[in-house]
């Protein structure tokens, strides 16, 4: 009978730990922002209307600031943490992610 309160005590540490592992927003996902991360550093190009994100992360520089990721926009600020521009995911042309020195 005393083992009971153990083995309970234990089956929900675990439950918790296992839901906040599962749910890291940081992570990158197969939606179609993919390989964004928030703190990410991305040149920002806009062609009519539609923007293109380039990743490259072995180089330390880009025009914007990855602030927000959502399944449905991604927020962006400049360099200068003066302007922040909230992106429709309609309005994304291609996220493109450079490998350099493989």
């Amino acid at each position: 009978m005393r083992v009971l309160p153990f083995v309970l005590a234990i089956s929900g540490a675990a439950i918790l730990l296992g839901s906040a592992v599962s749910q890291r927003p940081d992570a990158a996902g197969p939606g179609p922002f993919g390989p964004l991360r928030v703190g990410d550093k991305v040149t920002l190009r806009e062609k009519q209307g539609r923007y293109e994100f380039l990743l490259m992360p072995k180089l330390d520089g880009g025009s914007h600031t990855v602030v927000e990721l959502a399944k449905d926009h991604i927020a962006v600020e400049d360099i200068a943490r003066v302007n922040r521009t909230w992106i429709p995911v309609t309005s994304v042309q291609a996220v493109t992610k450079f490998q350099l020195g493989q």
